[in-house]
């Protein structure tokens, strides 16, 4: 049963975080609780408003049926356009979330005739709609001459018509950086020597152009990069030595930095001792600034400290915002007496997040390594990688379909939808399934259970229909959900468990059906969705079962072992887990069976 006031929220976590997982909501159900009555049976509203409601005695979604159909006449569900389309009713009114468009209901927001508004159709040869937007897939390519085109090789390098000189090759840096010309191996990366003094930089050009900023002391100099798509401004000086040891260098430029930031600066890690690859000690020392500005003007008041005077703005300034992270490493040279200073930064919204490449090249420019000796040889030679493959994944959605989860049918498919949308734009080689939340082995030959390709035109529709069992806001007609697992339907942990270890046991025993079995190199993926507590995955499936691998008993009493041996599955066969599940009430403190849906994600 849902509890009271719980949020379903979306939760894209790295896999295993967290072992132990506790706390409980007061109002949920206690464990083994029922399911809400039974499933519900989609009837779209009178009013086309696209509201669902429960009837308890209507078909199950786990048998493939929706129940009846409103029988008023004039509702959107009764009523279609020539194409077999949501025709739009007497006012121009669509439900759902749905544009009118020519007479029929159309999602603008991937509809390739209807692409963000009616008639904006997406004309370049292999776009996409995505989120409203036209667009070509995979994250390096583009419009030219009216097709799409891989932006990642000569002659369309980074842009249409743009080829590599000699000696360079078409590069493509972690997206969303555009692809560019380059030496052709690592050792011939853009060096560029420090102004007057002992050390060079190796960078790559995905960080911006490189400037070199020399004071007129002559004993001291920086190079600075403003890096536009990152959002990242950055400083790679180094100056002499004033402190007898690297303690001392470290908090003399703390005291020269963390001024220079301005009000609102505050501390966030300090000191944190480090090596550098050359083998000078030093630390890193991460701050935050509250302060509506940009990190170029940040950067260039830490610059002006550090090496003793003002230095002239870039040409363009990057990152403006209100809340920074800033990133400073301080390596001492104790042979020269001289000291590096490295600081990137960025707004905290791009710093912290997973999805961009900001974080990973804040990391490249303060890790030590973009810094050496000018006297160092490089002492290695060429050679070049490449990856001919896009990452490979199968994805399975194990959904919840008990009653309770009716309010919640529209935004899982326009969930389901995004994440479509987003996988093909990454280029990432993908198909996706749909299961019912079952605790019983599931039955993949009847009524047959398939994948949708990744290279469907139509997959985020498809996926929007059967993630859900209402029906999806794109025909009158629809009547798919998720494919039938038996048992609760509230156990979206069990059923990942028994769907993948019925794929991979069919493919160990040598089947040859694509669709009954796991690819060849893919990585499995399974998104949880549910609004229950964990106490039906625990009660209905792992507390009376054993893992079919090992033939183990997962545990009859919820505690940390018993959580190890469930989450281990998951490890063992490099499962990574996401969900759309119920909001904590408060955070975890103990092992407790409510959090069983969050503890393996």
């Amino acid at each position: 049963m849902r509890s009271s006031g719980s949020l379903l929220v979306a939760s894209m976590l790295l896999a295993f975080a967290a072992v132990g997982c506790g706390g409980s909501d007061s109002s949920s159900a206690p464990p083994g609780g029922d399911q809400d009555g039974a499933p519900l049976e989609d009837t779209s509203a009178a009013d086309g408003a696209g509201d669902v409601s429960i009837d308890d005695t209507g078909g199950s979604p786990a048998d493939g049926t929706t129940g009846d159909a409103e029988s008023d006449t004039g509702s959107p569900a009764d009523s279609g356009a020539a194409d077999g389309s949501l025709a739009c009713d007497e006012a121009g009114a669509c439900p759902f979330e749905l544009s009118c468009c020519g007479g029929a209901c159309v999602d603008t927001s991937s509809s390739a005739a209807h692409c963000g508004a009616c008639g904006t159709v997406c004309t370049g040869g292999g776009e996409i709609c995505a989120e409203g937007k036209c667009a070509c897939p995979g994250p390096f390519s583009g419009v030219c001459s009216g097709t799409c085109t891989d932006l990642t090789k000569a002659p369309n390098c980074g842009a249409c018509g743009t080829s590599c000189a000699t000696g360079t090759s078409c590069v493509a840096p972690v997206a969303p950086a555009a692809p560019g010309c380059a030496p052709g191996c690592f050792a011939d990366l853009p060096q560029i020597v420090v102004p007057g003094a002992p050390v060079r930089v190796g960078y790559a050009i995905s960080w911006g152009a490189a400037r070199s900023i020399a004071p007129a002391s002559g004993d001291r100099g920086a190079i600075h990069f403003d890096d536009a798509t990152g959002k990242i401004a950055s400083m790679l000086a180094n100056v002499p030595a004033v402190a007898a040891d690297a303690a001392g260098e470290v908090t003399r430029i703390q005291g020269l930095v963390k001024p220079a930031l301005g009000t609102g600066t505050t501390d966030v890690a300090v000191g944190v001792a480090t090596t550098s690859h050359e083998g000078h000690t030093g630390a890193h020392t991460t701050y935050a600034v509250a302060r509506a500005t940009t990190a170029s003007d940040l950067r260039d008041a830490v610059a002006a400290a550090v090496l003793g005077g003002a230095v002239a703005p870039p040409t363009t300034k990057v990152g403006t915002s209100t809340t920074f992270l800033v990133t400073l490493t301080t390596i001492y040279r104790a042979d020269v007496k001289r000291t590096d200073v490295m600081v990137a930064i960025a707004p905290r919204v791009d710093a912290d997040s997973r999805t961009s490449a900001t974080i990973l090249r804040i990391g490249d420019l303060t890790n030590t390594t973009a810094m050496a000796a000018t006297t160092m040889a490089d002492g290695f030679g060429c050679q070049l990688l490449a990856g001919a493959n896009p990452p490979k994944a199968d994805i399975l959605w194990t959904v919840d379909t008990s009653g309770s989860m009716s309010d919640d049918q529209n935004r899982i498919g326009n969930a389901g939808k995004g994440i479509f949308d987003r996988l093909r734009l990454a280029g990432v080689d993908f198909r996706m399934a749909v299961i019912t939340a079952g605790s019983q082995a599931p039955n993949l030959d009847t009524p047959g259970f398939t994948w949708i390709q990744g290279t469907d035109a139509d997959g985020p529709n498809e996926l929007c229909r059967r993630v859900t069992y209402a029906q999806c806001p794109l025909t009158a007609a629809e009547t798919k959900t998720p494919y039938p697992m038996a048992g609760g339907l509230e156990e979206p942990t069990a059923a990942a468990v028994l769907t993948h270890f019925a794929l991979w046991d069919r493919g160990k025993k040598g089947e040859t059906n694509p669709d009954k079995k796991l690819r060849d190199g893919a990585r499995f993926v399974t998104f949880h969705v549910t609004d229950e507590p964990g106490s039906n995955d625990f009660t209905r499936y792992f507390a009376t079962k054993t893992d079919p691998q090992t033939a183990k008993a997962w545990g009859t009493t919820y505690n940390a072992t018993t959580l190890a041996n469930i989450v281990d599955y998951f490890v063992r066969n490099q499962i990574i887990t996401f969900g759309i599940l119920p909001a904590p009430a408060a955070p975890c403190t103990s092992y407790n069976v409510y959090d069983l849906p969050r503890s393996p994600i």
